[in-house]
């Protein structure tokens, strides 16, 4: 009886540990599938930002240092790793000093590609903001999972540690 009793409690350990890896697991891949949504779509969003620079350029030629400044953020965004709060930041502030730029003369407002180049970042953004908050939520459900006792001695065995939203709180700033 006692031998049953120790071999159905082994038994019982063994499938929460295989339980708690397939959950731990299945966090991670989507906290790893939520990163590379961010990332694909901030690169869409950088690829837009050469084409925006040079609609600009055509009515404002003599502000070669924010259109230098401009393709700067996006290098250092696009070659930053991890968290991207920062860089992020600066190409969010180009981007609105690019549309200032742009609008304050008559003939870019009125620029078909022009407008359509601030739909076309509104919805990234927008989209950039959806997938944002996706993955902050897929890092919370993650690091509360590796966090929890006992299943943080399955993670530690694992090899899993907390992870940290790539965007910070940048997802709640505006697009421009």
């Amino acid at each position: 009886m006692w031998t049953l009793i120790g071999v159905l409690a082994i038994l019982a350990v063994v499938c929460w540990i295989v339980s708690t890896s397939n959950k731990l697991r299945k966090l991670s891949r989507e906290v790893d599938e939520t990163t590379a949504e961010v990332y694909r779509l901030l690169r869409e969003r950088w690829d837009l930002i050469s084409d925006l620079v040079e609609t600009v350029r055509g009515y404002a030629p003599d502000k070669t240092a924010l259109y230098t400044r401009a393709m700067t953020a996006v290098l250092v965004a696009r070659t930053a790793g991890g968290v991207l709060d920062v860089p992020e930041r600066e190409v969010q502030a180009v981007l609105v000093q690019l549309f200032a730029t742009g609008r304050s003369f008559p003939q870019a407002r009125e620029n078909e590609h022009f407008a359509r180049l601030q739909v076309l970042f509104g919805e990234r953004w927008t989209a950039v903001e959806r997938a944002q908050r996706a993955h902050s939520n897929a890092v919370r459900s993650c690091n509360a999972a590796v966090d929890s006792w006992p299943a943080s001695i399955v993670a530690r065995r694992m090899g899993l540690r907390r992870v940290c939203p790539i965007l910070g709180d940048l997802a709640t700033a505006r697009n421009p």
